[in-house]
């Protein structure tokens, strides 16, 4: 593997890591999107209320702040964030070329077919 290569690999794990759950992203919660998750926002609670305001809790229960619900304007934002990071990778996929499986008949000097 050339060096370019691990530089690539490293980018996209970086990438990958802004899509996984322990970072805030919006949660479906009584017919309105939240932004939730993270670690200041892992556990979560709605009241309910016509208010549209959501509890986060840490991992400990600690009660660290309320979240509005998203404006459709904000979820339009963030989705359109999360194609351009797909787009993102989607071109470094196509730039990074996996080395193919080596066929056996041509690396090895004595194939059936060659002989030794």
């Amino acid at each position: 593997m050339k060096w370019t290569d691990g530089i690539l690999i490293a980018l996209v794990a970086f990438i990958l890591g802004g899509c996984a759950s322990s970072y805030p992203h919006p949660v479906f919660l009584a017919g309105d999107y939240y932004m939730l998750g993270g670690p200041d926002c892992e556990l979560y609670e709605h009241s309910g209320d016509p208010s549209k305001v959501a509890e986060c809790y840490t991992s400990d229960n600690e009660f660290t702040g309320k979240r509005h619900a998203l404006s459709s304007e904000e979820l339009q934002a963030y989705l359109q964030e999360q194609q351009e990071k797909i787009a993102v990778l989607e071109g470094i996929r196509s730039e990074v070329s996996l080395p193919n499986k080596p066929d056996p008949a041509q690396s090895h000097p004595c194939s059936r077919s060659s002989g030794c």
